[in-house]
This record gives structure tokens, C-alpha cells and sequence, in this order.
């Protein structure tokens, strides 16, 4: 018995531990624009509607889209940039609120769906430096509370990313600089009433210096 014991703790401990990414995180900012559809009256109306950065971070915590967005509370951009760096579409990304203060994600409000994107790039000689553009779908989840919050969603996401080139002692390959436009349709809820969004409209900009790392 205790041979038995003795061999399924090795297999155990013998087992491949589940592969961990380090996320980069960098500042970014965002709207979403296009129409609610009311269909409490006697026709369907198309409401235009609008999110800012602010009442994006608002509605993923939870909050009024009014309220004061806390000043340690920043919408970001995360990602494995060094396999970006290296042209790998299998890179995880997502689009999260940062806290300035524990160094901490407060929730993911859309991941890329690594499996839809596609991308093209040009060499670092070509005239205008280097570019990769790229398509794929983001996916909204669920964060925030029944009364305030996202539900779901799915964005078509046009993506363009550019770097310069680095120093070969450069600790980091380079800061990137990302621009992405987007639509598609999200569920939300917004003081208590569940809404379908039409976004026409979506962008995303991700720039600026590194502000904080994580590992999951």
C-alpha cells in the first residue's frame, strides 16, 4: 500500500504544470458609439449611444455611467508584446482596468479570440517603418453587476500596430503603439434596463510606456 501511496504522489508531482503568460499592461483609452434599439413604444427607435473611456471603466465596476471614475482606476491595454514583437497571432490580448495603486487587474472587459486573428506586416526596411495590420474578434465578457455592467458581445476588431526599432540592448523589443477600430453588437446593462448595443463606431488606442505587469 504504501509502494502505491509512494508512486501516485510521484505521478502526481510528475505531472506538466499549466504554461503561465506575462502580461504586459499599457494605458489606453476608448469609445464605443452607435444605437440602442427601444422597442417599449408602438414602432422600434434607434437610440444613439455613446461610451467614453470613463463610463467604459465605470460600467466594468459595477458603477453608474455618471459617477466618478476613482483616479487609481485606468483603462488598459494587456498582452504578451514580446510574442506581438515576434508576429505571433496565437498572442493572448485583452482590454482590462488597471489599478494604479495594487499594480492589479479589476476585471477583463474584452479578450482577443486568438484563433480568428489574422495578421500581415511589412519588414523594418520598407519606406514608413515598420506596420502590421491584423483582423479578428473580440469578445466581451461578462463584469460589473446586474444593475450596471457588460453581459456579452462580439466585436469585429481591425487592428494596426507599430513599433520602432530597438536598441539591441533594449530590455524590451520596443513600446508599442496600437490602433484598432471595431463593431459588432454587446448586451449591457445600464441602471437597471438591459439594452442591446449596436456599435457602429468602436475605438481603442494603446500606447504610452509600460505602467504594470502581471502573470497568470
Amino acid at each position: 500500500m504504501k509502494t502505491f501511496l509512494t508512486a501516485a504522489v510521484l505521478a502526481v508531482c510528475a505531472l506538466p504544470a499549466f504554461a503561465q503568460t506575462t502580461f504586459d499592461v499599457h494605458k489606453a483609452r476608448g469609445s464605443f458609439a452607435g444605437f440602442i434599439k427601444d422597442t417599449s413604444g408602438p414602432v422600434p427607435v434607434l437610440i444613439a449611444y455613446k461610451l467614453t473611456t470613463n463610463q467604459i471603466i465605470n460600467l466594468a465596476r459595477g458603477r453608474g455611467l455618471k459617477e466618478k471614475v476613482p483616479a487609481n482606476e485606468v483603462l488598459a491595454g494587456a498582452a504578451d508584446f514580446d510574442k506581438i514583437f515576434a508576429g505571433d497571432p496565437t498572442a493572448p490580448r485583452r482590454l482590462i482596468v488597471w489599478n494604479t495603486t495594487t499594480a492589479a487587474s479589476l476585471g477583463t472587459i474584452m479578450l482577443a479570440d486568438t484563433a480568428t486573428v489574422k495578421a500581415a506586416e511589412n519588414h523594418f526596411s520598407a519606406k514608413g517603418g515598420f506596420r502590421r495590420v491584423g483582423f479578428g474578434e473580440g469578445i466581451v465578457q461578462a463584469i460589473g453587476t446586474p444593475t450596471n455592467g457588460f453581459n456579452s458581445g462580439v466585436l469585429q476588431v481591425n487592428s494596426v500596430f507599430k513599433r520602432t526599432i530597438a536598441p539591441a540592448t533594449s530590455p524590451r523589443p520596443a513600446t508599442p503603439s496600437v490602433s484598432q477600430t471595431m463593431f459588432g453588437v454587446i448586451s449591457l446593462n445600464d441602471g437597471g434596463v438591459l439594452k442591446e448595443y449596436f456599435v457602429t463606431k468602436g475605438l481603442v488606442a494603446v500606447s504610452g510606456k509600460r505602467i504594470g505587469q502581471f502573470t497568470e
